[in-house]
């Protein structure tokens, strides 16, 4: 049984979906993960298995990249707005029937040369948290600095106070002189 279901987009995320995939196994074992494409047996009955994996799933990770939500069919029409796509069939499904009980974040991983440069950004960009009276949740392990982004007041949502501090994250990263990014 698996207990930690991970949903993604291909086209958006499937390199990101299959590094956590592989280190959530590493962590917790080959059965702990559902992953679609590499937890699905050749021959088995896709929309079945996907929904006893939902059934059965604890935690559900969604992984949204840049273009998760613009992800469109041919006609241009935003796939997430499509009751028969999987994805929004995943998301839906995960959703407790008890909203209160659901935490959303805004997550983002940024790399550095060393392990003074992942605190000196962390010191230059509170500043700007203490000025937007908006604090994330962040985590310092060696050259990595994780940061996760919710509105404690509205039931732990994403509110544009989350977006626009993660702009500033993001922004402030890619002027950062220790800065390490993948690639």
């Amino acid at each position: 049984m698996s207990e930690i279901f991970i949903s993604y987009r291909r086209a958006d995320s499937g390199a990101v979906a299959g590094r956590l995939y592989a280190d959530l196994q590493h962590a917790y074992g080959e059965a702990a993960v559902f992953m679609d494409t590499s937890s699905i047996a050749p021959g088995a009955v896709w929309p079945k298995r996907l929904e006893e994996a939902l059934a059965q799933a604890k935690v559900v990770l969604v992984v949204m990249g840049p273009q998760w939500i613009r992800a469109a069919n041919e006609w241009g029409e935003r796939l997430i707005d499509q009751e028969n796509d999987w994805v929004r069939r995943e998301v839906e499904s995960a959703l407790p029937q008890d909203p209160s009980r659901t935490r959303v974040e805004l997550y983002r991983e940024y790399r550095f040369k060393t392990f003074r440069d992942a605190i000196a950004f962390m010191n230059e960009v509170a500043p700007g948290c203490d000025i937007a009276i908006h604090h994330p949740r962040w985590e310092n392990v060696w050259r990595h600095v994780r940061v996760f982004l919710t509105t404690w007041d509205i039931g732990h949502r994403i509110s544009d106070r989350d977006v626009q501090l993660a702009k500033y994250f993001d922004s402030a990263y890619q002027d950062f002189a220790g800065a390490d990014p993948p690639g």
